[in-house]
């Protein structure tokens, strides 16, 4: 266990270093809107992305939390990211380890990817507070944002249909769907929500004019939108399927390819 004074004498250590932008950052997404506080259970899974065996990690937050609060400040939390850098470093957790930074920035820990951050920490506030949505506007439109565009052209060899370009900026796909693509789906995501509020198709009509085409791209576009954006469905492996898949979407939905299951 780490000393009482060796505790205060590390939290005194970081007034010598400068505060790296990154830090900044990493409480600005773990700290929800309105708070000062982050939860431990938000810490924990932050601490867990530093890869450090478990027991480096409960000798950080035995320095951090040496009270057995719960929670931690955002200098709390500044000092947890700057010993987590150090053990990284196989360097010692002490005020001595920490000299070498007066004057100069503190070590910026390796935590991967600060937007798989925000998803998981979004993730863990909502399992903590089941009935709340626990979600901005912003972090909402975050999810994940696709674009449909026509391809020119109809295809068929009788019956002529307009195909679409599918893009998912959150999976960086781009895939090939028609409007039946778009039913058969819907059918599936209605039968698997019934009791939420699963948008409506655009409708259907037999030799669109172009201008009927347009409107009911604009409208498709909207819908799989709302779809992506639901922060239930959005984890759906289905919906993430379909937005995905490249081959027949309709036959493997029927055949149960894209294993429906929520993640």
């Amino acid at each position: 266990n780490t000393p009482a004074c060796a505790v205060k004498a590390i939290m005194a250590g970081l007034r010598g270093g400068s505060i790296p932008s990154y830090y900044r950052e990493i409480y600005e997404i773990v700290c929800a809107e309105g708070e000062t506080k982050v939860p431990k259970s938000i810490c924990v899974r932050l601490l867990l992305q530093s890869k450090l065996p478990r027991d480096v990690l409960s000798e950080i937050w035995q320095i951090v939390d040496p009270k057995g609060q719960g929670h931690l400040n955002r200098d709390s939390l500044y000092k947890a990211l700057a010993l987590t850098a150090l053990a990284q470093q196989s360097k010692p957790l002490t005020d001595k380890a920490l000299d070498q930074y007066g004057g100069s920035e503190l070590p910026k820990p390796m935590l991967g990817d600060l937007s798989d951050l925000r998803k998981l920490t979004i993730r863990v506030r909502r399992a903590s507070h089941p009935t709340q949505l626990g979600f901005t506007y912003d972090q909402l439109l975050a999810l994940d944002t696709l674009y449909l565009r026509i391809i020119p052209g109809k295809k068929g060899l009788i019956l002529k249909h307009v195909e679409f370009i599918l893009e998912s900026h959150t999976h960086g796909t781009s895939i090939q769907r028609r409007y039946s693509d778009f039913e058969v789906f819907h059918e599936f995501l209605f039968a698997r929500y019934p009791y939420r509020l699963v948008p409506r198709l655009p409708p259907k009509k037999v030799n669109p004019s172009s201008s009927f085409v347009e409107i009911r791209r604009r409208a498709l576009q909207r819908y799989i939108n709302i779809v992506c954006r639901n922060p239930v469905m959005a984890e759906d492996n289905m919906v993430k399927f379909f937005v995905t898949f490249s081959g027949k979407v309709q036959l493997a939905l029927h055949c149960g390819q894209c294993v429906p299951k929520r993640t």
